[in-house]
């Protein structure tokens, strides 16, 4: 369940790009070029606000309604890609995005790649980017939360250490710190109605209704199609 973290986390990312330029004159907004200019300083600001880097290839739309991204890189401080994103749209409304709320809108990933990776330490990857805290913000955290979710085509790369005498373990690949347990699931597809990441009120979990939801996994190894409920995750409890 930490992909809906990391969904929050990326949602946020393409949100600064707006927020990032609300002071911009109306002409900048609605042409091309001036669009483009002003994501490269939103990317470089959010760039320096992480331990990683922010990579993207091309934005369209409106940055005050929504907009659609391409070729979205995350990568860590040693280059390594975190999250990748063909496609990625987000649609919001500037009244909720300046009172830090992103709302009501929709949300589309195009074959995300999440490569997921626990030191020994126990800390995660995404977390040394966004420095812990699931990204760079100061105060509460926002409300974040889409009444039409779609996920096309995902793959997620858990790589978890292990002790050597462990045998359990499907997949074995060596790491920096020791053999590293991997745990691949592909073909994630999913439509969620609703999905709740983040909220500032205390205790209240994050939240995902599942209309149609269909994974393959690798360790252990199962085939997952049309599943339908509801999620909820508070801390690390599910």
């Amino acid at each position: 369940m930490r992909v809906l973290r990391v969904l929050g986390v990326v949602a946020l990312v393409v949100c600064w790009l707006a927020g990032a330029v609300i002071g911009a004159t109306a002409v900048g907004l609605r042409t091309e070029n001036g669009r483009r200019a002003l994501v490269q300083i939103a990317v470089a600001f959010a760039n320096r606000a992480i331990n990683g880097t922010i990579a993207i290839g091309d934005v369209r739309g409106s940055l005050l309604t929504g907009l659609s991204a391409r070729d979205i890189v995350i990568r860590d401080h040693d280059g390594v890609p975190v999250v990748e994103i063909s496609e990625f749209e987000v649609g919001y409304g500037m009244n909720d995005l300046l009172r830090r709320r992103v709302v009501l809108g929709h949300l589309r990933l195009d074959s995300p790649r999440f490569n997921l990776v626990q030191d020994t330490a126990g800390t995660w990857n995404l977390q040394k980017v966004f420095g812990g805290s699931g990204g760079p913000r100061r105060g509460p955290a926002p409300f974040v939360a889409f009444s039409d979710v779609e996920i096309a085509d995902g793959v997620i790369e858990i790589r978890t250490p292990i002790d050597e005498s462990q045998q359990s373990a499907r997949e074995v690949e060596m790491g920096e710190g020791g053999p590293m347990r991997v745990r691949r699931f592909s073909d994630f597809s999913a439509f969620l109605p609703y999905l709740r990441l983040m909220s500032p009120l205390p205790g209240q979990p994050t939240e995902a209704e599942i209309l149609e939801l269909s994974v393959r996994g690798s360790d252990p190894v199962f085939d997952l199609s049309l599943v339908r409920g509801r999620v909820q995750l508070s801390g690390d409890t599910l």
